[in-house]
């Protein structure tokens, strides 16, 4: 059986109102399969419009390379499926504990996206944007 349910895409920051249609008969996935999204056409605003990213949101949830969990990648190459747990604690362990959200004038208390931008100290984010621009202001 089809069910559909009223959302909205969150591919991006316009947050386009959406009809998600469910096959709740799937046993295989909790809540059920999404088979197909659509605009929502009495939405003042945008009138049904869509874009093509927020129409092809079922093959993405449902294609079978889709990462579902974090991974590891071993001294072989190789990448391996870890708990959530174990990455954040591994991922902590390779930051300097030195460097706060404050030290780089960014408020701690204020979760959510600005809160992904935060750059420490880290291995894996002294190759970003921000941390370079961070170097180039501080090194006059």
């Amino acid at each position: 059986m089809i069910e559909t349910r009223r959302s909205f895409c969150r591919v991006c920051h316009a947050s386009c109102p959406i009809d998600v249609d469910v096959d709740v008969d799937d046993a295989a996935l909790p809540g059920g399969r999404v088979v197909a999204v659509r605009g929502v056409p009495d939405d003042p605003l945008f009138k049904g419009y869509t874009c093509i990213k927020g129409r092809q949101l079922p093959e993405q949830m449902h294609h079978p390379a889709r990462l579902r969990g974090p991974l590891r990648r071993t001294d072989d190459g190789r990448l391996e499926h870890i708990d959530s747990a174990t990455a954040f604690d591994e991922i902590a362990a390779s930051c300097d504990p030195s460097s706060t959200p404050t030290d780089l004038g960014q408020s701690p208390a204020i979760p959510g996206r600005a809160a992904t931008r935060t750059r420490s100290r880290c291995p894996s984010h002294e190759r970003g944007t921000q941390a370079s621009v961070q170097r180039l202001s501080t090194h006059r």
